[in-house]
């Protein structure tokens, strides 16, 4: 009776991970195979089809890499910030609201915030294109309004060198994903907790920031990542408010592979294989933070 009631147990763990093994090693063996492809590709000499570091070489030159990487970066950085510092403000203005009005009144607010979500990267690129170019809507209701004299007086925030449209553009996405991310630990807190601080003296605000957001950091840490990881290798946005000059990596990436000749395509697997690889590397330094913030 007992190796029965053992063998039940050890189903009931391991079941989960048989149900998610089939797509996993779909997942794993699509991925793996392109970028093992993709590597041997990028140390392989397009005319000789021998095995060579020139593509890297090349690349470690060009100071149109080092600007695209550090564009690349930039951006990425900046809108991990931004997005993981209003998703903060905004499961501020969620617990106030959960703790006076009730928990279906924020849920439904939340989902208010989720509308971004619906729509694809390349709609959000032309919504904000519309929205923040200088002949934009922004521009002219500033006109019409007399705060500035002439539509040309407008800031260029779209297809400008540093990239503002495309965090701006990236920022209206990922901070809907955070707030879903984060909205279920909100829930945790309960109202005597909450309560038995206001006995003790405590403000909303001090209860929110050395109670709540203590147990909202490890999922915003998680969500700060994958907001960078996605965003650093992303295409589409990047692709269409962008400049010609410098591209981030994906658009470096994507315009020598289709635009330049058959030699230089083992250049973009080059690129690729260094995206890859910083993303790997940020993904394991993210993953030992991760787990000190569990263990503490």
């Amino acid at each position: 009776m007992n190796w029965r009631m053992d063998g039940m147990i050890r189903w009931q763990k391991t079941k989960p991970y048989l149900m998610v093994l089939p797509s996993v090693v779909v997942v794993l063996a699509l991925f793996m195979g392109g970028f093992l492809q993709g590597i041997k590709r990028s140390f392989t000499h397009a005319q000789t089809n021998t095995l060579t570091g020139m593509y890297y070489r090349k690349l470690l030159g060009d100071s149109e890499f080092w600007e695209s990487l550090w564009l690349t970066f930039r951006i990425s950085g900046l809108t991990s910030l931004m997005s993981g510092l209003f998703a903060i403000l905004i499961m501020c203005g969620l617990f106030f609201m959960l703790s006076s009005r009730g928990e279906e009144k924020a849920i439904k607010y939340r989902r208010l915030l989720h509308i971004p979500m619906l729509f694809p990267y390349i709609v959000a690129a032309y919504v904000i294109g519309l929205l923040f170019q200088q002949s934009g809507f922004i521009s002219r209701l500033f006109y019409s309004v007399g705060l500035i004299d002439t539509i040309q007086a407008f800031p260029v925030l779209i297809n400008d060198r540093f990239g503002w449209g495309i965090v701006m553009a990236y920022v209206w996405k990922t901070v809907p994903f955070m707030v879903l991310m984060m909205f279920p630990v909100l829930l945790r807190v309960q109202n005597g907790w909450y309560q038995a601080a206001q006995t003790l003296g405590a403000s909303r605000l001090r209860f929110f920031i050395h109670v709540v957001i203590p147990m909202l950091e490890r999922t915003w840490l998680l969500s700060v990542f994958i907001i960078f990881a996605f965003t650093f290798s992303a295409f589409e946005i990047p692709y269409f408010l962008g400049v010609t000059y410098p591209k981030t990596l994906s658009v470096l990436a994507h315009h020598i592979y289709t635009n330049g000749d058959l030699s230089d395509r083992p250049l973009a697997m080059a690129i690729n294989a260094i995206l890859t690889s910083i993303t790997l590397c940020l993904g394991y330094i993210s993953y030992r933070a991760y787990n000190k913030r569990s263990i503490k």
